[in-house]
């Protein structure tokens, strides 16, 4: 700006120009800051109306402010700062108003140039002097303040005093709401004025007695959500409010009328349930005027048992491996462990096995699941003062908690029966019956003797009429040994003629409390040498005559016996398929883990019974032939001693435990085919089911 006064300068003018540049530079000032105080009010307005809206975080609130002062800044800056410090010189100032006045025809600006040039020669400066002079005489009627345009400023004054005016209405409406927002943008941490606040939503299960909250869930629980308004809000007790449920899988749930529940001077509580979940969701709720607050409640599966082993350990006295069983068919041993192996749907943080026992006793086993799927167990039979497995029935079922402590649900019962170890089963082969024989006789004894798990002791017990027994004659006996052959010293007890000696067989298992068996009892009757001998006569004597009558009447007798006792051998074994299955398969076929046998027909020779089977998968042939054993008298027990395998159109006999017993029947393995195929036209379950 350059006011310099020379010899040539018109003060008249210079004045006027003054005049205009303070016009100037006063509306340019008045215009920034009514742009300044517009700016404030509408940015900080907005502010606070975002804010009343999403409930803007402090650090939001910080950039809006920051955001604020720039936009503020570059106002003043370019409305205030610059008219200010670069204010126009008496040149431009001529130059506007003689672009509002075009009768000056450069006049004005040529009398301001001339008036501050020290150069003029002489000669010119009557022209200049003469220009100065025209130009002031038209300039001093004129108002050159005129030609500064002040809409501008006008129309930012009055936006400025609207806005001004209008957060006075707003402030004097709500000046607690107002004030609170205002607060806020400027950082203070207040909250949001609404006239109601959402204080928390819940989540707890309909199952558990304490409603304790929760965000994680098992599936097909029922789920109830709690809704609570704050105690602080202005209004705490709206009559509904809504709630919104967003599941993982993209479906929604909404209701807008949920009830207030509480009591009037409370604050307001809502409840929503939610009925055999399946999935993760979000909720979402709000009430009045409050902010939607959010909550999301995830839901996961509950553990379960993918696949379960029983493995049966025998007591050590049996000898016998550890063995897997059939989850159908835990018929164990006494003083037997069974360990149990699961495998899990997921980690599980413990587990139980829970026994239901005759006597009403629910026994529960707690283990540690280590976080693991895979998990075993062994329930006790044995080694311990009150052993789970010690009642004839026990019923057992697996359950899982994860790590969430979500438990499994629908557990599967397992039956076990627990099933004593059998005695030994003696029989006296020979002598058949009553005996005659002298003091100086020594009487043959054949003895079969078997037992589920080895015979520890066989002895023939002597009693002489009514007499004490006589001390036992322990018979020599071998491991394994099924067959045992004894003579008998007559004389050794020094019998009187005449005497009765009834004797009789017994024997002892393994077991830790031991097992006896006894055979039948006979009598050998003490006789002269002379009548012995007339005994041998005449029996040589009956062989000869009764030959033939005899051989007829055995046939009817075995006939008839066989129709005796193949009925109820034929259910025994039916039954019990797979309890005797398992036992073959352990003694003879232990390389195949596990063996399914169907029953085709049965043959029935003494005491002997024959099992034609097909078997799953083949243990050398597919088609394998049973020899069980039963007893002459005493409980109905068969015990397998050997097995046929058919090869080539031809039954050969595998293996046997009891190869006397076999040999006695060895003229009918060659017969076996033909024999057996004439008795399995009657399959073994119409026989049941006749029996029934």
């Amino acid at each position: 700006m350059s006011t310099a006064s020379t010899s040539h300068s018109s003060k008249l003018l210079q004045s006027k120009l003054a005049s205009v540049r303070s016009k100037q530079l006063f509306v340019a000032l008045g215009t920034g800051v009514a742009w300044l105080i517009l700016a404030s009010v509408g940015l900080l307005a907005l502010g606070m109306f975002i804010d009343w809206h999403i409930a803007l975080s402090r650090d939001a609130r910080m950039l809006l402010l920051v955001v604020d002062a720039i936009v503020l800044f570059s106002i003043f800056k370019q409305h205030i700062y610059t008219p200010f410090t670069n204010q126009p010189n008496d040149e431009e100032v001529a130059l506007n108003v003689e672009k509002a006045t075009p009768e000056f025809r450069t006049r004005l600006i040529a009398s301001t140039q001339f008036g501050q040039s020290k150069t003029i020669e002489d000669t010119g400066a009557a022209f200049v002097h003469a220009l100065v002079n025209e130009t002031e005489d038209m300039a001093r009627p004129r108002n050159f303040n005129a030609v500064v345009p002040i809409h501008g400023f006008a129309r930012a004054l009055c936006l400025g005093l609207l806005a001004v005016g209008l957060g006075a209405v707003a402030y004097n409406e709500d000046p607690k709401k107002i004030g609170d927002l205002f607060k806020r943008a400027f950082l203070s941490s207040v909250p949001v004025p609404r006239d109601t606040h959402i204080e928390s939503i819940i989540a707890y299960s309909l199952h558990d007695p304490a409603s304790k909250p929760r965000d994680v869930f098992a599936r097909q629980d029922n789920i109830q959500i709690k809704v609570t308004i704050k105690g602080s809000s202005r209004e705490k007790h709206p009559d509904v409010a809504k709630i919104n449920i967003k599941y993982a899988s993209g479906k929604s749930a909404k209701d807008d009328k949920v009830k207030n529940i509480a009591a009037p001077d409370a604050s307001g509580i809502y409840l929503l349930k939610l009925e055999n979940v399946g999935e993760s969701f979000t909720v979402i709720a709000s009430a009045n005027d409050s902010f939607s607050i959010t909550k999301k409640v995830e839901v996961v599966p509950r553990p379960a048992v993918s696949g379960i082993k029983f493995v049966q350990e025998y007591p050590p006295y049996t000898g016998v491996k550890p063995v897997v069983r059939n989850p159908g068919d835990l018929t164990l041993l006494t003083g037997s462990n069974l360990r149990i192996e699961v495998n899990a749907t997921k980690p599980v943080a413990r587990w139980q096995l829970k026994t239901f026992h005759n006597n009403g006793k629910v026994r529960e086993m707690d283990i540690n699941g280590t976080s693991n799927t895979m998990l075993s167990a062994t329930l006790l039979g044995r080694g311990v003062t009150d052993p789970p497995l010690q009642d004839s029935n026990v019923t057992v079922s697996v359950i899982l908690w994860d790590e969430n402590g979500f438990k499994s649900w629908n557990e599967t019962k397992y039956r076990i029966e627990i099933s004593p170890d059998e005695r030994p089963v003696v029989r006296l082969l020979s002598p058949n019956k009553a005996s005659k024989v002298t003091t100086r006789a020594r009487l043959p004894i054949r003895v079969s003797v078997r037992d589920d798990f080895g015979v520890d002791k066989v002895q023939l017990m002597i009693t002489h009429g009514n007499s004490p027994p006589l001390p036992p004659k322990i018979l020599p006996l071998k491991q394994g040994q099924a067959i045992i052959d004894y003579e008998w010293d007559i004389g050794e007890n020094k019998p009187p003629v005449g005497a009765e000696l009834k004797y009789r067989v017994e024997a002892f298992d393994t077991a830790p409390n031991p097992g006896r068996g006894e055979s039948r009892k006979l009598i050998a009757l003490v006789v002269s040498d002379q009548e012995k001998r007339d005994e041998l006569v005449n029996r040589a004597t009956d062989s000869l005559t009764g030959v033939n009558e005899s051989a007829s009447k055995e046939e009817k007798l075995n006939l008839e016996l066989g129709m005796i006792i193949s009925r109820p051998r034929e259910k025994y074994i039916t039954a019990r398929v797979d309890n005797i299955g398992n036992k073959i398969r352990s003694e003879w076929f232990a390389e195949n883990e596990e063996v399914k046998w169907k029953i085709l027909g049965f043959h029935h020779q003494a005491n002997l019974t024959f099992v034609e089977t097909n078997c799953t998968p083949s243990v050398g042939s597919s088609q394998v032939v049973w020899v069980l054993l039963f007893p002459d008298e005493g409980p109905l027990i068969g015990d397998p001693i050997g097995v046929y395998l058919k090869k080539e159109s031809k039954y050969t006999l595998h293996k046997t435990k009891m190869p006397e017993e076999i040999k006695e029947v060895e003229s009918l393995s060659r017969t076996l085919p033909s024999r057996i195929k004439q008795t399995f036209e009657r399959p073994a379950a119409t026989s049941v089911e006749e029996d029934k």
